[in-house]
């Protein structure tokens, strides 16, 4: 399924000095699996032009939805750990961009 999310800006530096993102939805609603349980990190692969990565989502509570969100934090195929904000950038993606994610069951597809 198709959706739409924020680089959302999380207001502090990542590791490589960008501005750390996660990706929020523009409507939870619609997300397409079942979601984490509250404080549960589950695993997905996210997929860009540049690269094949493990992240991770989480479930993001609020007073009338909760929200599936990226979590900041990536690694590479070679285990080595990378930001969020780095791959968004390294494909033209910055904070506050809306960014299309092609969710196939544990697999994110990203695209501008």
């Amino acid at each position: 399924m198709n959706m739409e999310y924020e680089a959302t800006p999380l207001g502090r530096p990542s590791p490589e000095g960008l501005e750390a993102v996660e990706l929020f939805p523009w409507r939870p609603s619609e997300f397409p699996g079942k979601k984490p349980a509250l404080g549960e990190r589950v695993s997905v692969t996210v997929v860009t032009s540049s690269g094949t990565f493990q992240g991770g989502i989480r479930t993001y509570p609020s007073d009338d939805k909760e929200s599936v969100y990226l979590c900041p934090d990536l690694y590479r195929s070679n285990g080595v750990k990378v930001s969020l904000a780095k791959v968004l950038d390294e494909v033209g993606i910055k904070p506050k961009d809306t960014v299309k994610v092609r969710v196939e069951g544990n697999k994110w597809i990203i695209s501008l």
